[in-house]
């Protein structure tokens, strides 16, 4: 593999003087725990999303996992009913499911990588969980409506998805979830946030994240009776007050962030328009920010190894189907493959497989190293290092093995 003077990452972040400044001040504090920050951060996150409530825990992934155990405590959900989940998703979106108990059933995904719910669900399904991939949302007046007919509860998977409205509404379901992870459009380190606008499921997220505690928020002045009184089975899901700084530092330029990406999206757009690959599309009615930016091309190996060698690393988007340890409960690999209608592009459109690298790789890889990550400093900074690079796939998206 060739020397490369310096990598273009998936993730980063810039840390700006507010961010300094904000974290001296939890320093200066002697106060790390959940506390001013944290209730800061989570009042600014729930009016991004027009929520009345937002909870901030140390993950997407908590954030999802209370916020459907909340949902099976309210509504009295029983061991094994089910719940409707894209076949294209980050492997956090079953898992939590299944810690609550739960059985996930898979339906397929439309043209923009959202869930299609064209088929109705099974005997005891209760919720459905559309996840928005990469920066848009799904079909949600289908979602919605869909819900309505068969009397489900809507649990939005939002971790990839940040302040981008569909038809004006940037959330929809009873919880929508979010992740402050690392290479997210907000980046705390580790961070995740449950939003609703129901005051008495935001109290039982809340609850379930610390430990089933009261889960009222409380004050040092309060009686010692309130302070510790647990209520029910729950999770050490609380962040600190560090990350919530961060995330604090960042909120008044993320409309800044985001357009960057989409600009950073549309030149890709532009430059990878005559070559044999399928571009990501933006949703009619839906804002897309992109988290990264993924294509799909029959070279996924190829292209993979050229990139890497020349300091861009990738992705291989969302492999749901390599968690083998799902067998039990989703069937086996290729069904899982079938029902992933629109990770197939028609193979018509690629030329013959050739002997060499094919020129689209040399091309990508020009494009990417000298007029990406050349443009200026600071855009390579703000849009590369933080933000996108090319994700390489098969044509089946996101499968190991070249077919």
């Amino acid at each position: 593999m060739s020397a490369v003077a310096e990598r273009i990452g998936v993730g980063g972040v810039t840390t700006t003087l507010r961010a300094r400044e904000y974290i001296a001040s939890v320093l200066d504090s002697e106060w790390y725990s959940p506390g001013k920050w944290c209730a800061r951060f989570e009042r600014e996150w729930a009016a991004l999303h027009d929520r009345a409530f937002a909870v901030f825990v140390n993950s997407g992934t908590s954030a999802l996992h209370v916020a459907i155990a909340a949902l099976k405590e309210k509504h009295g959900w029983q061991t094994g009913y089910k719940v409707i989940i894209p076949a294209l998703t980050f492997v956090a979106s079953v898992n939590v499911v299944l810690a609550n108990r739960l059985k996930p059933v898979f339906a397929d995904i439309d043209p923009y990588y959202g869930i299609d719910l064209s088929k109705p669900p099974p005997p005891d399904t209760v919720a459905v969980m559309p996840v928005h991939i990469n920066g848009q949302q799904c079909s949600m007046e289908l979602v919605s409506a869909y819900a309505e007919m068969y009397d489900l509860r809507i649990v939005e998977d939002s971790c990839q998805c940040v302040a981008a409205p569909y038809k004006g509404k940037t959330a929809w379901g009873e919880v929508s979830c979010y992740s402050t992870y690392a290479c997210h459009h907000v980046t705390t380190g580790v961070g995740g946030f449950a939003a609703t606008d129901d005051a008495d499921l935001a109290v039982l997220i809340r609850s379930l994240a610390n430990h089933g505690r009261d889960g009222i928020p409380r004050t040092p002045s309060d009686v010692p009776s309130r302070r510790f009184r647990f209520e029910r089975q729950g999770y050490s899901y609380r962040a600190s007050e560090f990350e919530a700084a961060v995330g604090c530092a960042q909120l008044p330029d993320l409309r800044t962030e985001l357009q960057r990406r989409r600009e950073m999206a549309d030149f890709f757009a532009e430059t990878l328009s005559d070559l044999p690959l399928v571009l990501p599309r933006q949703r009619p009615g839906a804002q897309w920010w992109p988290m990264f930016y993924p294509v799909l091309t029959p070279y996924r190996d190829r292209h993979e190894a050229l990139l890497e060698e020349n300091g861009v690393e990738t992705r291989r988007f969302l492999p749901l189907d390599v968690a083998t340890n799902w067998a039990r409960y989703t069937g086996t690999v290729p069904e899982m493959r079938e029902l992933l209608t629109y990770a197939r592009p028609p193979m018509d459109a690629y030329p013959q497989e050739p002997q060499q690298p094919p020129k689209p790789s040399n091309t990508t890889r020009t494009y990417i190293r000298k007029n990406v990550a050349g443009k200026t400093a600071d855009s390579k900074q703000a849009m590369m290092q933080k933000m996108m690079t090319i994700v390489v796939v098969t044509r089946y998206l996101f499968f190991l093995s070249e077919e």
